[in-house]
């Protein structure tokens, strides 16, 4: 098989595209991480927002990225 033909060419785009996508989430996900660490050791805010609410909002925020 001709290592230049089209199947070739596109395994290799999906290969490339699969781990960017895995390489994306995962960097998302240490993000996450870092938020619900920086999350749990907050004190909640005066103005009676619970830190679920406020992860949460962070998971939409981070998400939009």
């Amino acid at each position: 098989m001709n290592e230049n033909s089209p199947v070739n060419d596109s395994e290799h785009i999906r290969k490339k595209h699969a781990e960017s996508e895995k390489k994306r989430r995962d960097e998302m996900n240490i993000r996450l991480d870092m938020l619900r660490k920086i999350l749990a050791s907050t004190p909640y805010p005066s103005n009676n927002v619970s830190k679920a609410e406020l992860l949460q909002n962070g998971n939409v925020t981070i998400s939009d990225l």
